[in-house]
């Protein structure tokens, strides 16, 4: 990949939808018109895969030569998934970022970027952040890089020639666990980091496709820090250094992206895909998927007790779990998980 190409991936949409979520107006890309990004900038040789789908969740991967993307999707039903997956496998490419700042503008550092790898790259890779996030966890202050500003300093440093891929996923009792891999594509040899990446599914209400979408974007700010990037956060009086030599900030690596949290986007995101206040994308009459089943498994391996009786005590009406709707899975999982905390109180 090219300079040119990055250049070309960046460039603001002309036509960019919007909708109305929780009286915000979100703005977002049709598939068809990132479709046509792709065709544009790299003539039509790009390769899509889905690597794994289940019931409404998806993983698939866009590959340009030897530079390979993969994302989980989610959605109402396969089609809708898979468009929600090209999407964000495409966003990592550097399509769509500008739709994360409110002002629509994210720049590449002209005089920057380039394969291979020596110290000044290194020292860009390196540079703190202009600007942080922050939220309360348990009380204490925490800082942290979001997932579009690790994206666009990979972009800035190494001209998009860097790699993500999903290895494997697994669900530990209410958290989301995600393997990943992030491979920078040098002149000769690649460089791969792995990581895991995890997220409760307290944090985003149950729903197990948002849980692993936070679960691999934190799986990437992981692998990113291996490469340095971010390294310095939480880290209050240690300033990360190469060869003994202080980072300094670069002049101009990007522009700020947007002052909108993380928060933000998830609730936004679980908005979108929730039907009937449920936390889960449902179509009438959908049944228990297999990822759900693992969960409340997974949770009654966990805490103890007696699946059934979790379900007629949270419904009220005796069910076999393989009898349970999507929306009634739903309200099990949050159940067990809320039981769960009441027996360690």
């Amino acid at each position: 990949m090219t300079r040119s190409d990055l250049e070309k991936l960046y460039t603001p949409f002309d036509k960019i939808k919007t909708k109305r979520i929780n009286n915000k107006i979100l703005k977002y890309l049709e598939t068809e018109d990132v479709v046509s990004r792709l065709n544009d900038v790299f003539n039509g040789l790009w390769n899509l895969d889905i690597k794994q789908f289940f019931n409404d969740i998806v993983i698939i991967r866009i590959s340009v030569d030897n530079i390979i993307k993969e994302a989980f999707g989610f959605g109402i039903n396969l089609e809708s998934a898979v468009k929600d997956a090209l999407n964000r496998a495409a966003s990592l490419f550097g399509i769509g970022l500008a739709l994360y700042d409110e002002n629509n503008v994210i720049t590449l550092d002209k005089n920057k970027g380039g394969k291979g790898m020596d110290k000044d790259k290194m020292k860009l890779l390196y540079a703190p952040f202009d600007t942080l996030e922050e939220r309360t966890i348990d009380g204490k202050p925490f800082k942290y890089v979001r997932s579009v500003d690790i994206i666009n300093r990979l972009n800035n440093v190494l001209d998009g020639n860097w790699s993500f891929y999903i290895d494997d996923y697994k669900l530990f009792d209410s958290t989301a666990v995600v393997k990943v891999r992030l491979t920078v594509d040098l002149d000769d040899v690649k460089i791969s980091k792995g990581a895991f990446g995890s997220c409760s599914l307290d944090y985003v209400d149950g729903d197990i496709g948002n849980g692993l979408k936070v679960a691999s974007s934190d799986g990437l700010k992981k692998a990113a820090m291996l490469f340095g990037v971010g390294l310095d956060v939480n880290t209050e009086d240690i300033k990360p250094t190469i060869s003994g030599s202080e980072v300094d900030k670069p002049k101009k690596l990007s522009e700020t992206i947007s002052e909108k949290v993380i928060d933000d986007e998830i609730k936004e995101s679980r908005e979108d895909n929730k039907k009937e206040n449920t936390g889960f994308p449902s179509v009438e009459g959908d049944m228990i998927s297999d990822i759900q089943k693992k969960a409340i498994i997974n949770s009654q391996k966990t805490h103890g007790g007696d699946i059934n009786e979790y379900i007629f005590e949270c419904l009220g009406e005796k069910k076999e779990m393989d009898e349970l709707t999507y929306d009634e899975a739903v309200r099990v999982i949050r159940y067990m998980s809320e039981a769960s905390k009441k027996k360690k109180e």
